[in-house]
């Protein structure tokens, strides 16, 4: 999802059916949805790796790697 928040401009996200189930899943297993209280385990998890994303204006090579492994998709 931190992916997703800063390097999401890339079509390629939104045509590939697995990226978009894999969302579809997390949103509705971490209460991401709407006005939803997010999980805790879910927000300790995706602070870190926000914040290592936050400050970079090129994704880092662990998260190129997982696009292309997992979803053949490159950010």
């Amino acid at each position: 999802m931190a992916i997703l928040m800063h390097f999401g401009n890339n079509e390629a996200l939104v045509l590939s059916a697995n990226f978009r189930a894999d969302c579809k899943y997390i949103k509705i297993r971490y209460h991401l949805r709407g006005g939803e209280v997010p999980d805790p385990e879910f927000v300790e998890a995706f602070k870190p790796v926000e914040k290592e994303l936050r400050d970079l204006d090129q994704p880092p090579e662990w998260a190129t790697k997982l696009m292309m492994e997992m979803y053949n998709i490159k950010i």
